[in-house]
């Protein structure tokens, strides 16, 4: 099933202790930690309901395992998985592991040039040609995101002084999960093809 499908969560004002003590008495622990290892793998991953991913988690032996399923498309068969962890986080980042290993997209570095996008490499043409997602910095000539499909996701992580929309570590980040999820990335740059 999808994450968390099947959960009941009870919100109160945090100061009714007397209602908090009520509901703390039939809280589920074992259900409590299940949801928490399958909310944790979506965000291991980085992905959301839109994508085709499952997850399911039980406790057995004291231990959390965590049977999961993930497609980068509706239209590609899914990799799926069994974690066990000692913590619900544990399992979660054991299962994203394996997807990763399984699931691996590609980057791509592409050099713009110093600003004039006839500049631009016939062998980045290609690569842009053929992005599902291109991750690009203030130094690209807009010019050049028309060789990327139009169908294609653009993610600007720009910096100019006084402002980074984006550290090296996020961008990592980023670039990471995005070949995960939509395999081919590029990574254009400003500067030297």
């Amino acid at each position: 099933p999808a994450a968390n499908q099947g959960q009941i969560a009870i919100e109160i004002r945090e100061e009714d202790i007397e209602l908090k003590n009520m509901v703390d008495s039939f809280c589920d622990e074992d259900a409590e930690k299940a949801a928490c290892a399958e909310r944790e793998f979506m965000r291991e991953l980085g992905v959301d309901c839109r994508r085709p991913v499952a997850a399911l988690a039980k406790i057995e032996n004291g231990k959390v395992v965590l049977d999961v399923s993930f497609a980068s498309s509706a239209m590609e068969k899914p990799a799926c998985v069994k974690a066990v962890g000692d913590t619900p986080a544990e399992a979660a980042f054991e299962a994203a592991k394996q997807i990763r290993k399984i699931k691996s997209g590609e980057v791509v570095l592409v050099g713009a040039g110093p600003g004039n996008p006839d500049f631009i490499t016939v062998a980045g043409c290609k690569a842009l040609a053929k992005a599902d997602v291109v991750v690009y910095d203030k130094l690209v000539s807009p010019e050049l995101l028309r060789y990327a499909p139009p169908t294609g996701k653009k993610i600007f992580v720009g910096k100019q002084c006084g402002y980074h929309s984006a550290s090296q570590d996020e961008i990592n980040s980023i670039l990471a999960r995005e070949a995960i999820i939509n395999k081919y990335v590029v990574r254009l740059k400003g500067g030297d093809p």
